[in-house]
Order: C-alpha cells, then sequence, then structure tokens
C-alpha cells in the first residue's frame, strides 16, 4: 500500500472510506503501544512512517474517519493514558501530576492540564482525588 497507491498523493483526490479504515487499522497497531504515543517528539510523518503509509494518507484518514487533527488524535491517546495512570494510585502515586503529563510526552505543564480538562471534563487533581477516593470505598465496600 502506502506510497504506490498514489491517489492522494497526486492532486488532493480523497481517500476512500475503506482505504482510510485501512490507514487507521495500522495507525490503531502504531498507536497501541505508549512508547509510541508518549513520545514528546511525535509527528505526523513519525506515525505515518510505523504505520507504513504517507503523512497525507494518515492525515485524512483521521480526520475523515474521526473529524479531528492530528494534534487532537495524539493527545485523546495520552489523555486515555493519564487517566489510567491517575486512577493506578499504587503504581503511579509516588508522581506529581506534572511529571504524569511530561511522562505522556506534554511539553508544557498548563498544555497537559488544558487538554486534560477538555477531554475529561476536569482537572488531573481533581480527577485523582475522585479515583483515590472511589478506590478506596471499593476496598471498604469489598
Amino acid at each position: 500500500y502506502g506510497e504506490e497507491d498514489g491517489a492522494a498523493e497526486s492532486g488532493g483526490a480523497q481517500l476512500s472510506d475503506d482505504m482510510a479504515e485501512t490507514v487507521m487499522e495500522s495507525v490503531a497497531k502504531v498507536m497501541s503501544s505508549p512508547e509510541v504515543f508518549c513520545s514528546n517528539d511525535l509527528t505526523l510523518d513519525k506515525i505515518a512512517q510505523l504505520a507504513g503509509y504517507s503523512s497525507r494518507y494518515v492525515s485524512q484518514a483521521i480526520n475523515n474517519l474521526y473529524g479531528k487533527n492530528f494534534r487532537t488524535f495524539v493527545n485523546e491517546y495520552r489523555i486515555n493514558e493519564a487517566s489510567k495512570r491517575l486512577m493506578d494510585n499504587e503504581k503511579y502515586g509516588h508522581l506529581t501530576i506534572r511529571a504524569i503529563g511530561e511522562d505522556l510526552g506534554f511539553k508544557s505543564y498548563s498544555n497537559f492540564i488544558d487538554t486534560f480538562r477538555k477531554i475529561t471534563g476536569m482537572a488531573p487533581s481533581m480527577y485523582r482525588k475522585i479515583s483515590i477516593r472511589e478506590s478506596q470505598n471499593a476496598v471498604a465496600v469489598g
């Protein structure tokens, strides 16, 4: 696939839905690794290369199938991982929220907070407090 298919490479032809889904299957495999999506130097070109497609194909597929740009797409993966880490007090409780954000590839603490709030509807500190309280309640009930 990739470059030989060429339609989206020449003159901006649109990716078919089937091709977009095929591209996104490859992207999803690449993005299943936190080492990839938490890299602070992650780029569209890097994801495209790992998935075996042109960056234009990957960008169009994300846009067509999810109605998002690349940055939003990646940030959703990162915030999903942040949520898991903020809930896992045993493994990540010793880390500050800032450290978790940096570990997830956010270059600025305020960007991490803003992105987390936009996606989850609450600040990471509140998310962590609620998660800890819920896990304590589950232990008390169990």
